[in-house]
């Protein structure tokens, strides 16, 4: 006997047996129904006349009914009940036991979703959470997830796991017998099996685990009751679409991470084929056959089985060309299980004709699209899309948007493609849609709407590579006017490939929807098709012609591929000539301007960027007139040294700053910097240099992040931090690799060598500038050559190649003269200077730095005035031993008001001279001339090198 049993529990517990409510009974007995709450509460007895009552209406036999009156009256203890036959669904006075059949024992492990469990423990031993859905798409492991969970459920013993797989059952009038089936629960007499059922879970602490419920959505209403009518009782429901049902707690599975989904791909195959080993060479493949896949781990074991017969990229290739790879003989795996193809056809199946036109629509889309998009290309209402992602066939995404599984995808463009004229029209009405978004992004890329229009044009890339590949297949096929359509549509899509750093993306869509052959790496001549030199023989917007042929040439400046840059550059100025489009010109001049530059035809690119300029006046494109000053004022204070660049920047940065454009602003504050780092104001240097990359990650502009990188790294190389300028060149480094710009590498590579030369780590240095060289020779970018010449100079002089390090620095001076790339010619003929000195000719060593020191004097170069210096001192060693300590002093007193220390591999030098000055004039005299060094201006300084 159970003591916990009192007799107001007892007759609770009969009259639930014999299916009467609180109400009923208090009805059959004539009392009211709080009189009768109170006696099942304990909380008062029945009087001698209602426990008569309560005998018959409870049907205790006639020869019981006396024990039962004294039971009821508190004269007997409830013990005496015992004796009276018990309900067939029910025994009174003992705790219900339950039975069921075992949890099936997976045949694999389980390969992640540590998350996933831990967040369905959480959910479940929530009070609230009485009904939970895992729901997403066959395949994606919800079976698998919730096997495992009730084998660690069981564990814990609080509430008994028990597994139900309703994948056989075809009818909703079978779940009771499911239900009771698993549980090992027999039905006895007339009683409605359902009744039974609930009265039986009602007293136990169960998790009824029912999965593949997907089909069974109209028997849903049971689920409600039970835990309605079985407290202690919760649910755990797979199913491929949500329940929609008010107590449900829905939890969406989606694919394995990608570093899960690798570990399952790679076990599948190791048990396929036992002595695979996994090499570093498999990882890119298996990484695509993953993300292919979406991580669904059905697919990964599918493709995996391949591995018998395929490489690991033959199968990458096939699941991207053919859906029906996706598939297996394997006899244990459930017949819809086979193949992705029968599990999608599980799901098409279960779909209404709308949702099915609907989802075939949606198969247009690439990467995720809005429900603004889904309503005008697929017809997809709002109440049709909110059904796909209730059917997990749909997902909703953190922002807001909509995606489609890419196998799901695929299958679904199949449908689409067995109705050709609903193919022809979505896919229209798709470009239609993403040619208007990228006409209203193209006004506002040059202006305060920059970052919203970047971010959505990013979010919206996959669907805009979709269109223009789309136009261009009909353009492949001889259609005139879908080679417009891909013409037009690139042409609005060129300053956001340029700005954010998509140019070899650009590029190729450009020249194919231009109709011109692919480019090479290194270009020394173009090779164009008879489309642009004679007559076009369909209709085509020449304007637009002009605009592409310009965004190619500013993509191919930005891969080094200048020769190539200029002709079409020239080729779109010839066509707005003929058109008397000025706005279209001045682009096209600007970007001739900027690619002689680069060449190192200075004058002529000086005249292209005037003229340009005066078209953007006359026009009135103040973002133009502001690009296009930052071009003049870059070139003369970057290459010439002109102060007056620092003027026409500061105009173009005004122009910017009004009009809210962040990336020239970013541009000009970038060149801003490297002013102020050239005169020797580190403090202003980072400052701005750090705004300007601040504004490139924004933006996720990366050449120019990479530019400031470079140049934050070479101010904290002078001011001795050798690991942080370090650290800045290498990310430098890597954002030129990313993007592909492989000629730009030449820059962070210089500066890293020039790094380690200053640290004496030449040996490092050699493999830099090697790598550094081989990029710039592809080009045809004089200065890049020019840039690399100098340290490969730098680095002989220092490796005591006296004969080489002069070739080389000659060879860099011809070239920065004839160039005007008067920072490096300054630099080249002090660093000429001190080889000449080692080689014991000081007169040529002293006519070569004092052409250096009058560069870096007009420049007001302080650092390069102060490099200056100390070769004149190491000159006057030997000569005067006064003016080279006073020489030494001065630029010592320099560097310290720089902040800007001597290079670690020019201190024992240093050292060697200041020692043998010391001897030579005695420690008074030397302590004399130094303070009076120390004392000196620049222009002191620099008038002392005169001989009194």
């Amino acid at each position: 006997m159970h003591a916990e049993i009192s007799f107001g529990r007892w007759l609770e517990k009969r009259r639930k047996a014999l299916d009467l409510t609180r109400e009923e009974l208090a009805n059959k007995i004539s009392c009211s129904t709080s009189a009768l709450r109170k006696i099942e509460a304990d909380e008062r007895r029945p009087s001698k006349q209602l426990a008569k009552l309560l005998a018959n209406a409870l049907d205790i036999p006639a020869d019981e009914h006396p024990k039962f009156i004294r039971v009821a009256r508190g004269e007997f203890s409830i013990e005496r009940l015992k004796s009276f036959p018990p309900l067939p669904t029910l025994n009174l006075l003992q705790p219900p036991q339950t039975f069921s059949k075992p949890i099936p024992i997976p045949l694999t492990p389980l390969v992640g979703r540590e998350a996933e469990l831990a967040s369905l423990h959480q959910l479940v031993n929530d009070s609230q959470c009485r009904l939970i859905t895992l729901t997403g798409p066959g395949g994606i492991g919800k079976t698998r997830l919730v096997i495992e969970f009730a084998i660690h459920h069981n564990k814990e013993h609080k509430h008994h796991a028990v597994f139900i797989s309703f994948a056989s059952i075809s009818s909703t009038s079978l779940i009771v017998q499911a239900i009771a089936d698993a549980l090992e629960f027999t039905f006895q007499g007339s009683v409605d099996p359902k009744r039974q059922l609930i009265n039986h879970l009602r007293e136990n602490n169960l998790l009824l685990i029912l999965d593949n419920f997907e089909h069974l959505l109209d028997g849903v209403n049971l689920l409600v009751e039970i835990i309605q009518f079985a407290p202690k009782v919760k649910i755990l429901c797979t199913s491929r679409e949500q329940l929609n049902v008010q107590a449900e707690w829905v939890f969406n599975v989606r694919g394995l991470s990608l570093p899960e989904a690798e570990i399952l791909f790679a076990d599948c195959v190791r048990r396929v084929q036992n002595d695979f080993v996994l090499k570093d060479d498999h990882r890119l493949s298996i990484a695509h056959i993953c993300r292919l896949v979406d991580g669904i781990p059905l697919a990964i074991e599918l493709a995996a089985t391949w591995i018998r017969i395929l490489s690991l990229s033959e199968i990458d290739q096939e699941i991207q060309r053919n859906l029906d790879i996706l598939s297996t003989d394997r006899r244990d795996l459930p017949e819809g299980h086979r193949s992705m193809r029968a599990v999608f056809d599980h799901s098409w199946n279960l779909l209404t004709k709308e949702e099915q036109q609907a989802i075939s629509c949606l198969s247009v889309f690439r990467g995720s699209f809005t429900l603004e998009a889904a309503k005008q290309i697929a017809g997809a209402s709002l109440n049709i899309l909110s059904s796909l992602v209730s059917k997990s066939l749909v997902q909703r995404t953190k922002v807001g948007r909509y995606s489609l599984h890419e196998l799901l995808r695929q299958y679904s463009a199949l449908h689409l493609q067995s109705d050709s004229a609903l193919s022809v029209a979505t896919q229209q009405q798709h470009y239609q849609f993403y040619l208007t978004l990228a006409q209203s992004a193209n006004s506002q890329l040059k202006g305060s709407g920059q970052l919203k229009w970047f971010d959505r044009l990013e979010q919206e890339h996959d669907n805009l590579r979709a269109a223009v590949e789309w136009s261009l297949m009909g353009s492949e096929k001889g259609t005139g006017e879908q080679r417009d359509w891909a013409l037009e549509l690139v042409t609005e899509l060129r300053w956001f490939w340029y700005m954010r750093g998509y140019f070899h993306e650009g590029c190729d869509y450009l020249s194919k929807a231009l109709d011109l052959k692919p480019l090479q790496p290194k270009i020394d001549r173009v090779s164009l098709s008879p489309a642009l030199t004679e007559d076009i023989g369909h209709q085509v917007n020449l304007e637009t012609r002009a605009r592409a042929l310009e965004g190619l040439a500013s993509m191919n400046n930005l891969l080094g591929n200048h020769s190539a840059a200029y002709t079409f550059a020239e080729q779109s100025a010839e066509i707005c000539r003929n058109l008397g489009d000025k706005q279209g010109l001045a682009d096209a001049l600007l970007v001739i301007g900027h690619t002689l530059r680069w060449q190192g035809e200075v004058n002529q690119s000086h005249s292209r960027l005037e003229e340009a300029l005066a078209l953007y006046r006359e026009v009135g494109d103040q973002w133009g007139i502001a690009r296009c000053l930052f071009r003049l004022g870059k070139y003369l204070m970057d290459f010439g040294g002109d102060i007056a660049g620092h003027a026409l920047l500061e105009e173009g940065s005004a122009i910017l700053e009004k009009l809210g454009d962040k990336f020239l602003l970013g541009n000009v504050l970038v060149s801003l910097g490297i002013i102020a780092l050239s005169s020797g104001d580190y403090t202003h240097a980072l400052t701005q240099l750090n705004r300007g990359l601040a504004i490139a990650r924004a933006i996720g502009d990366p050449y120019h992040m990479a530019d400031a990188l470079t140049n934050i790294g070479c101010v904290l190389r002078i001011q001795g931090d050798y690991t942080g300028a370090s650290s800045c060149f290498k990310e430098a480094l890597r954002i030129y690799q990313q993007v592909g710009s492989g000629l730009w590498c030449a820059d962070p590579l210089c500066a890293l060598a020039e790094n380690d030369i200053a640290q004496g780590n030449l040996s490092t240095a050699r493999l830099r500038l090697r790598d550094a060289s081989a990029s710039a020779e592809i080009s045809d970018n004089r200065w890049l050559q020019t840039l690399v010449g100098y340290f490969q100079g730098l680095l002989a002089f220092y490796e005591g190649d006296m004969d080489g390090a002069v070739t080389l620095l000659e060879t860099t001076i011809a070239r920065a003269r004839e160039s005007q790339y008067k920072p490096d010619l300054a630099r080249a003929l002090v660093t000429l200077g001190r080889v000449m000195h080692a080689l014991g000719r000081n007169a040529r060593a002293a006519n070569l730095c004092g052409e250096g020191l009058g560069l870096f004097r007009e420049m007001n170069s302080k650092l390069g005035i102060t490099t200056a210096l100390e070769v004149f001192a190491e000159l006057a060693v030997s000569e005067n031993a006064t003016r080279a300590v006073r020489l030494f002093g001065a630029a010592q007193a320099i560097r310290a008001a720089l902040g800007a220390p001597l290079p670690s591999i020019d201190r024992p030098a240093y050292k060697h001279n200041i020692k043998t000055l010391r001897t030579q004039l005695g420690e008074i005299d030397f302590v004399n001339a130094w303070a009076e060094g120390e004392a000196m201006s620049i222009e002191q300084a620099i008038n002392g090198l005169t001989p009194q």
